[in-house]
């Protein structure tokens, strides 16, 4: 992500990595990561809706059964 001047928020970058395993053609088991090398970098600048958000690192497990 570029700087963005207007807003005062500095430029990042990201990585995020996901694994998924098909045990069979209905189902699916994944783990994903995302943000994996930095933690708290401001996405946008407060505004009347709200305050500034900020994106933290994160861990999910995930399982899809299709019919």
């Amino acid at each position: 992500m570029s700087d963005l001047p207007a807003t005062s928020i500095d430029g990042y970058w990201r990585a995020d990595m996901r694994l998924g395993y098909r045990p069979d053609d209905q189902s699916e088991v994944s783990v994903g990561f995302q943000n994996l090398f930095h933690d708290d970098e401001y996405e946008f600048a407060p505004s009347f809706l709200g305050g500034q958000a900020e994106m933290e690192s994160m861990v999910y497990l995930r399982y899809v059964r299709r019919w």
